[in-house]
């Protein structure tokens, strides 16, 4: 069988578990933390989407206590089989040890109960199993393979204004900045490729934001959130402080405080509302696939967040005939990037 759409959710869930338990004295390995996406997948998904959204309140620790506790259950109910089946595929040598695909393998041994009886039947007998067992692995490490890849592995990287996201039209322009500071990290592997767990929180403020200002004007827009949320750190701090005490209770000073952000999002208003309108209608009439209007509007954030994608909206609006197909080509694979990171942040969420 090839790859499966719930396993390959699961196998993110279980990679998020590992990123966000990373620092424990003893990390869960992908199997463990595979089994308890199995078993707990809405508890998990809640307790990652507080992580995700930076939520900080006790909650969230009686949550995390609670994971690490049904990680201490997995492992007594499944560690000495587990640790029978490390030491028959290592004398096996059917699958390359210390390898992400390797940690795939183990964890697709709990897909099924038939998998997890034959391991027990290996380990029984490892010299009449063998024969069955190469066999069995060559398969299972094909698909390992094939959910690795699905995976994927993407790189930590603050996309500040898009940068990244619009590369320079032909004919001019300036070119993207390269990021010598680009690193990866396991939390990105839960990601589909190309999204990036930065700016996936940016997304996830950007919503927050939005939340909070339509309160003062219901028309807020969210290429104005994005471009407050993308400005600097200092932006991102304060909002995420705003966030919390909205969430815990609104005191005296939260509509102050909410109000002077929305004296922020004006100024970025003023400034770039007209760009933003001749863009927007320049976008409305390129020849590409009809999308969800919170889709497209994400994809002009991405334009108009930072300085180089307003520059590359300045020089296709100053010719826009020349610019034309290249700019429907850019804006489409802008959309692509949207959708990746609106499911991406609604996953946290499902059940």
């Amino acid at each position: 069988m090839g790859v499966q759409p719930q396993t390959l959710q699961t196998l993110r869930l279980a990679r998020a578990s590992q990123a966000f338990l990373g620092t424990l004295s003893r990390p869960p390995e992908l199997w463990e933390a595979f089994l308890l996406s199995q078993a707990q997948r809405m508890f998990l998904r809640c307790w990652l989407e507080l992580r995700v959204r930076r939520i900080d309140s006790e909650a969230a620790a009686e949550a995390e206590r609670a994971v690490v506790q049904r990680l201490e259950d997995v492992r007594r109910e499944h560690g000495p089989w587990m640790a029978g089946l490390s030491v028959f595929l290592a004398g096996l040598r059917a699958v390359p040890t210390e390898s992400a695909v390797h940690e795939i393998v183990l964890a697709l041994m709990h897909v099924s109960a038939q998998s997890r009886e034959a391991a027990l039947r290996w380990i029984a007998d490892p010299i009449g199993s063998r024969g069955e067992a190469m066999e069995e692995m060559n398969r299972i490490l094909r698909l390992a393979k094939a959910y690795h890849s699905a995976v994927g592995d993407g790189t930590t990287r603050r996309e500040r204004g898009a940068d990244s996201a619009t590369p320079p039209p032909s004919g001019g322009g300036q070119p993207t900045p390269s990021d010598p500071g680009e690193s990866r990290s396991p939390v990105t592997r839960i990601l589909p490729r190309g999204v990036k767990m930065e700016t996936l929180q940016d997304v996830g403020r950007m919503d927050d934001c939005r939340r909070i200002l339509k309160e003062f004007d219901p028309e807020v827009q969210v290429w104005e959130c994005l471009c407050l949320v993308m400005a600097d750190d200092a932006s991102r701090q304060f909002i995420d402080e705003l966030v919390r005490r909205k969430k815990a209770s609104q005191d005296q000073t939260f509509a102050q405080d909410a109000q002077a952000l929305f004296a922020r999002l004006q100024v970025i208003r003023k400034d770039y509302a007209s760009l933003v309108s001749k863009l927007a209608g320049f976008l409305a009439e390129l020849p590409v696939g009809r999308y969800a209007t919170e889709t497209r509007e994400l994809a002009l954030g991405f334009i108009v967040a930072g300085e180089v994608g307003r520059q590359h909206a300045s020089l296709w609006l100053n010719d826009p005939d020349h610019y034309r197909q290249e700019a429907a080509t850019r804006f489409e694979g802008l959309i692509g990037r949207a959708m990746n990171y609106q499911l991406a942040l609604r996953a946290f969420a499902e059940g």
